[in-house]
């Protein structure tokens, strides 16, 4: 009954960001599409694994030739591909040869720090702190952005799905998955 539960909830919690994916294949946001598919497809492939590997064994159940772990630092990358992705939109970084390089770059430092250890945290944060300060010092010495209400709707989500993120983390209070669930659904 738990193992429904967990799977249910990072399963469906990822499969509502099909909405957002739909939203940006309309927008001709390609690269955000295509990040925001594979944090889905990865983070769904990371907790159906994680969720039968103690019960058949590390390597008996692999996803597409994949253990738990494989799944694990691929879902990191993309999470963390997101989270910058965000950043740049809310940059409205307007260069399209500088927006590549960032992108790259991005993606570079992210597997740099993830290789290293995808179950640290910091291995986690320090591109994420990295890549939103360099937008941040964009947004306010570069250009300032013009937002709206949806800007400050959206802010408030995310700090929850922060909290949620956190909070998730513990997956001995966790263990349904269910505050983590959370994260990807508002997220």
């Amino acid at each position: 009954e738990n193992t429904t539960i967990q799977i249910l909830a990072t399963v469906l919690s990822n499969i509502s960001a099909i909405p957002a994916m739909w939203l940006c294949y309309q927008s001709e946001m390609y690269y955000e599409l295509l990040i925001g598919a594979a944090s889905m497809i990865t983070s769904i492939g990371y907790h159906v694994g994680d969720t039968f590997e103690p019960i058949y064994g590390p390597r008996s159940k692999d996803i597409f030739g994949m253990t738990a772990g494989n799944w694990h630092r691929l879902d990191n990358v993309f999470a963390i591909l997101c989270i910058v992705a965000l950043a740049l939109y809310l940059s409205e970084i307007q260069n399209p040869k500088w927006l590549e390089f960032i992108r790259w770059s991005s993606l570079l430092l992210t597997l740099f720090f993830q290789e290293q250890g995808p179950w640290k945290l910091s291995n986690t944060l320090i591109p994420i702190i990295i890549l939103v300060c360099g937008c941040i010092y964009y947004i306010f010495r570069v250009r300032k952005p013009k937002y709206n209400s949806n800007f400050t709707y959206g802010s408030i989500l995310m700090a929850l799905a922060l909290v949620l993120f956190v909070k998730g983390l513990d997956e001995k209070k966790d263990y349904l998955r269910l505050w983590h669930g959370g994260w990807h659904f508002i997220g």
